[in-house]
């Protein structure tokens, strides 16, 4: 890995533990928390693939 992609990598998992935070305060349903964070790693792997 690129120390480029490496640096955005890292970004988005601090991202994603702060959403995940941020969330976890207001939303009563962890399943749908779960679901729509499968489907942003999913389309993120996609994305950074691509």
């Amino acid at each position: 890995m690129r120390p480029r992609n490496q640096r955005a990598v890292a970004l988005i998992y601090e991202w994603l533990i702060a959403k995940q935070q941020f969330f976890a305060e207001r939303a009563p349903w962890p399943v749908a928390r779960w679901r729509s964070m499968r489907n942003f790693m999913s389309a993120d792997k996609q994305s950074l693939a691509g």
